[in-house]
C-alpha cells in the first residue's frame, strides 16, 4: 500500500557538433555550426509527405524540403536544437570535398598520369578499355559539359540534387561552378585517343553527372560551392539508385554520421550499387563518412612510388588504396590541372571497377569487390593493413580469372550437375529438393562440421559440397466430438504417439479415422504431410448386479442411458426396495443409466437403519439395525480438532435416538468458540516522514476459514487503517492500525525499527526503538498502556549542538471504534499465510 510519496524528473539533453576537413598541400579546414545564428536545418527519416507535414506542425518548425525518398529537412532554431535531436533529428551537415588543386598551363598528356602505370591500367586495356553497358555516377560539384574529353559521355538524365532539376535538353543544371567534380570525372572516363590532354580509366561507359553541392553566396568571402548538405548527398545516391547507376563515387565526406544518407547507401547497396568514397585527408585514424559506412569501398591515397601519402587517412574501414597525390585531370573551361587527396584516390577505383563490371557482366558486385581487393598489390604490413587496406589497386590483376569445379553431394535430393565457377569468387547454385525435408545448407564434409555459404564463401580449388537435410515437421490434428483436440509435430517419417482422448460419458474410443465418415482407419503409419485425425466413439454398455441376502441375484447390461427394469425379489418378508449400500441408507430409484453398480435387496424385517457420522460430517462411525421403539446406541464422542483461529466442544447430537421409530442420519454438534489471540497485527514503522512512502505491515492470520478485508479511513494528521476478519461472510473481529505522518524532514537520519504502534487498552506496549546514521539515540517514552489516548515516543540525537528528534506515534484504543471508511483491498484466505 502506498500512501505518500514524491518522483522527480530526470531531463536527459543531447548535444552533436561536427566536424569537416579539407586538405590542400596539408592545410585543414573545420566547420561547425555558428551559435550565432539564429536558425539552421536539421532533417529526418519520414515515410510520406503527410508525416514531414504533420511533424512540422507538431514541432512548429519550417519544412524546408521534402524528398521522395524517405526524408524531410525543416528550418529550426537553436533554441528547439536539443529537443528534436531527442525525437531523432539530425543536423542537415555540410560535407566538403576531399583534396585540393591547382590549375597547370603545361600540357599534362598521358604520360603525366603515373596512375595508369601504377595500377597497371594500361596493360589492363589489352584486354578491355570500353563498358559502354556501365554507368557511373559521380556525386560531386557538378561537370565541365562543354569540356571536350567528355565528348558522348554525359547522361541526359544528369540531375541537380540540391534544385531536384533535370532537363531532357540541357545540362545546364549541372555545369561545375567549382572544378572538383570535373577533375573527379576526367580521372574515371577522359576520352583517351582523342590526341588530348589526359586518359580516363574507361572508356565509353556514361556518366551520370549529379550536381549537389551548395550555390556560392556571391556576398560572402567563402566559396560556398566547395561544400555540400546530407541532405543533398541523400537525395543524389537515391537518384542515382533510382536511374540506373551501377557505380557511385563520392569524392567528399564529413566526421559524422547520418541516418537519412546511411539509410540512401543501404538501399543503393541492397541494390546491387557499387559505392566508392574517400578515407579522408587528415593524416590521422579519423573516419569519414560516407566512405567508413558499412559496404562502401573506403579509398585511401599513394604517391608516385607507392608510398602512403601523408595526408591519407588510416583506419580498419580503409578497404583498398589508389594514386592521390598530384594527380593531373580535367578542370574547368576545357583545362587541366593537377590536385592531391583522396578524393582522386576514390575515382581511380571507380574507374578500375567500371572496367570490371564491363569484362565480367555476369558477376555480382560482391563478387566484383572481392575479386579486386585480392587482386590489389599488397604493400606495407603483410596481408590487410589500416594503412594501404588490401593493397594498391591493380587493373591488370583485377581481370585475371582462374575457373574450379564444383561438384554436389546431394543426399538423395535432386542432383546437380558439377559447376565450373571463378576461382576466389563467391557463386550460386539452386538448393536441391528432397521429398518431406527441408534444406539446410552445403558443407565441406559428409559430417557437417564445416559450413560453405553458397552466395558468399569463395574458394580456389575444386571441391565437393554435401547437402544437409532436416526432415520436415508436419502437424498432426487430433479431432474430438467435431472440435480440435490436440495438435501434435511430427517429423516426416516417424510414427505418433497418440494418447486415448477421454470419451463423453456413455461412450467408448474405438480409434483414430482419416475422415469425419469414419471409413478409412489410421492404423499407426508413418507421417509424410500435414494430417487430420478424427476419433471414433460407441455407446457404452453398463452393469448391474442385484445382490439379495448377499449373493448375486441377477445381471443385468444395459446401454447407456436406458432406464433400468428392476426385478422383484421373493422373500417371508415384504420387499422394501432396492439400495446402494448394504446398510440400506441410500435407497435406488430407477433412472437413465451412466455407470455400472451393484444393487442390494431390503426387505420389511421390522428393523431401521441408525448410522452415527463424525465430525467431518461425511465419515461414517457406526450403522446398526435397531427394532422399532428401541433405543440406539452412540458411538463415542466424536472429537472436532481446533483450527488455529477457533476451538470445538462437543454438545451433543443431531437427533434423539432413544426410541427408534425411522431409519436415521445423525450428525455430531459442537460449541465454536473464536480465539482472539490467534489474529494480531505485524510489526512495521507507521510513523513515516511526508516525503517516504509507507508500506503495510500487514496482519497475521493462519486460519484457512479466515479472510481479511482492508479499509483505509484518512483522518486529520493520521490515517485509520482497518483490517476486518470474516469467517465466510460473518465479520468476526476488526483489528486497527493508526499511521502518522510526521512532516519533519531533519538534517540527522533517524530511522524508526519496526513495531506494533496501536494496541488496545490493557495490552503492554513494547517500543522496538531507532536507529541513527551519527551520534546516540535517547529515547523518551511516554506511553500509558492502561488508558486511552495518543502517545508520544521522541527519540533524540545531539550532536555538535545541533539536536534532531523524531517521533512514534502510539495509539493506546479503548475499543472498536466506527468511522466511515472506503474499501481500499480485499486479501481473501485460501491458504492461511501473513498478510504484507
Amino acid at each position: 500500500m502506498r500512501i505518500i510519496g514524491r518522483r522527480g524528473d530526470d531531463v536527459k539533453k543531447l548535444g552533436i557538433f561536427l566536424i569537416i576537413a579539407a586538405l590542400s598541400f596539408s592545410f585543414f579546414v573545420f566547420t561547425s555550426f555558428s551559435l550565432g545564428d539564429s536558425f539552421h536545418e536539421m532533417m529526418i527519416l519520414v515515410d510520406s509527405e503527410e508525416e514531414a507535414l504533420r511533424l512540422e506542425e507538431l514541432h512548429e518548425i519550417e519544412l524546408t524540403s521534402y524528398s521522395t525518398n524517405g526524408f524531410a529537412t525543416y528550418s529550426v532554431s537553436y533554441q528547439q536544437s536539443d529537443t528534436l535531436l531527442s525525437y531523432g533529428f539530425e543536423y542537415n551537415s555540410e560535407l566538403k570535398p576531399m583534396a585540393k588543386w591547382i590549375p597547370t598551363t603545361s600540357d599534362p598528356y598521358i604520360n603525366d598520369q603515373y596512375a595508369l602505370d601504377l595500377m597497371d591500367v594500361t596493360e589492363a586495356w589489352t584486354s578491355i578499355d570500353t563498358a559502354a553497358d556501365v554507368i557511373v555516377a559521380i556525386v560531386d560539384t557538378g561537370i565541365d559539359t562543354d569540356h571536350e574529353e567528355f565528348t558522348g559521355r554525359i547522361l541526359q538524365t544528369s540531375y541537380n540534387a540540391r534544385t531536384k532539376v533535370v532537363s531532357e535538353t540541357s545540362l545546364s543544371h549541372v555545369e561545375d561552378d567549382n572544378g572538383h567534380g570535373t577533375m573527379v570525372a576526367g580521372i574515371i572516363a577522359a576520352n583517351k585517343n582523342n590526341s588530348k590532354g589526359v586518359a580516363g580509366i574507361v572508356q565509353g561507359s556514361k556518366l551520370l553527372v549529379i550536381k549537389a553541392n551548395n550555390a556560392d553566396n556571391p556576398t560572402t568571402t567563402e566559396d560556398e560551392s566547395d561544400s555540400f548538405l546530407e541532405s543533398s548527398i541523400a537525395e543524389a545516391i537515391h537518384y542515382a539508385r533510382l536511374n540506373g547507376a551501377d557505380i557511385i563515387n563520392l569524392s567528399l565526406g564529413t566526421s559524422s554520421t547520418n541516418t537519412v544518407t546511411k539509410n540512401a547507401i543501404d538501399q543503393a547497396l541492397a541494390d546491387g550499387i557499387i559505392i566508392v568514397g574517400a578515407s579522408g585527408n587528415d593524416g590521422d585514424t579519423t573516419k569519414y563518412y560516407p566512405a567508413s559506412y558499412p559496404g562502401v569501398i573506403s579509398v585511401g591515397s599513394v604517391d608516385s612510388v607507392a608510398n602512403i601519402s601523408s595526408f591519407s587517412n588510416y583506419n580498419d574501414a580503409v578497404d583498398v588504396s589508389a594514386p592521390g597525390s598530384q594527380i593531373v585531370s580535367t578542370t574547368l573551361n576545357n583545362g587541366y590541372a593537377s590536385g592531391s587527396g583522396t578524393s582522386f584516390a576514390a575515382p581511380q577505383v571507380a574507374g578500375v571497377l567500371a572496367l570490371m563490371k564491363g569484362y565480367f557482366p555476369t558477376l555480382n558486385s560482391s563478387a566484383i569487390i572481392t575479386q579486386l581487393q585480392t587482386a590489389s598489390v599488397d604493400r606495407g604490413a603483410v596481408g590487410y593493413d589500416q594503412y594501404y587496406g588490401y593493397g594498391i589497386v591493380n587493373a591488370a590483376q583485377a581481370l585475371q580469372i582462374q575457373y574450379v569445379t564444383i561438384t554436389f553431394d546431394t543426399a538423395g535430393g535432386t542432383a546437380i550437375s558439377p559447376l565450373q565457377v571463378v576461382s576466389g569468387y563467391a557463386f550460386n547454385v539452386e538448393d536441391p529438393i528432397k521429398e518431406g525435408h527441408t534444406f539446410q545448407g552445403w558443407y565441406l564434409d559428409s559430417s557437417f562440421q564445416n559450413v560453405f555459404t553458397v552466395g558468399t564463401d569463395t574458394t580456389t580449388n575444386n571441391l565437393t559440397l554435401y547437402a544437409k537435410f532436416n526432415p520436415n515437421l508436419y502437424e498432426v490434428s487430433l479431432v474430438v466430438n467435431q472440435s480440435l483436440y490436440q495438435t501434435l509435430q511430427i517429423y516426416y517419417g516417424n510414427v505418433p504417439s497418440i494418447n486415448d482422448p477421454v470419451p463423453n460419458e456413455g461412450y467408448v474410443f474405438v480409434g483414430w479415422y482419416y475422415d469425419i465418415q469414419y471409413l478409412n482407419p489410421y492404423l499407426d503409419e508413418p507421417i509424410t504431410g500435414d494430417i487430420t485425425l478424427y476419433a471414433k466413439f460407441d455407446p457404452a454398455l453398463y452393469t448391474i448386479q442385484y445382490y439379495v441376502n448377499g449373493l448375486l441375484y441377477e445381471t443385468d447390461e444395459l446401454p447407456y442411458l436406458t432406464v433400468p427394469e428392476t426385478p422383484t425379489p421373493y422373500s417371508i418378508f415384504p420387499f422394501a426396495g432396492w439400495y446402494y449400500d448394504t446398510t440400506f441408507i441410500e435407497s435406488y430409484t430407477p433412472e437413465p443409466i451412466t455407470s455400472s453398480f451393484n444393487l442390494y435387496a431390503r426387505f420389511n424385517d421390522g428393523t431401521y437403519t441408525v448410522t452415527f457420522y463424525d465430525f467431518d460430517l461425511s465419515t461414517i462411525l457406526s450403522t446398526e439395525q435397531i427394532y422399532y421403539g428401541f433405543p440406539a446406541t452412540a458411538p463415542n464422542d466424536p472429537v472436532k480438532p481446533n483450527s488455529p483461529s477457533f476451538s470445538y466442544v462437543f454438545t451433543g447430537w443431531s437427533e434423539s435416538f432413544d426410541e427408534v421409530t425411522e431409519d436415521l442420519i445423525i450428525y455430531p454438534l459442537y460449541e465454536k468458540t473464536y480465539i482472539k489471540e490467534s489474529i494480531s497485527l505485524l510489526p512495521g514503522i507507521d510513523t513515516v516522514n511526508d516525503f517516504n512512502d509507507w508500506n503495510d505491515a500487514g496482519i497475521f492470520v493462519l486460519d484457512d476459514l479466515l479472510s481479511v478485508q482492508v479499509e483505509i479511513n484518512e483522518l486529520d494528521m493520521y490515517y485509520q487503517i482497518i483490517y476486518k476478519i470474516y469467517e465466510g461472510d460473518l465479520l468476526i473481529d476488526t483489528r486497527y492500525r493508526m499511521v502518522t505522518i510526521d512532516q519533519t524532514n531533519q538534517f540527522i537520519q533517524i530511522e524508526l525499527l519496526p513495531g506494533v504502534d496501536t494496541i488496545e487498552v490493557g495490552e503492554t506496549y513494547i517500543d522496538q526503538g531507532a536507529t541513527s546514521n551519527v551520534g546516540v539515540v535517547v529515547t523518551d517514552n511516554q506511553v500509558d498502556d492502561k488508558t486511552p489516548g495518543i502517545y508520544l515516543v521522541i527519540y533524540e540525537v545531539t550532536l555538535e549542538d545541533i539536536t534532531t528528534q523524531r517521533t512514534r506515534y502510539v495509539y493506546v484504543l479503548e475499543s472498536e471504534s466506527y468511522h466511515p471508511v472506503v474499501t481500499l483491498y480485499i486479501i481473501p484466505r485460501p491458504e492461511g499465510w501473513w498478510l504484507q
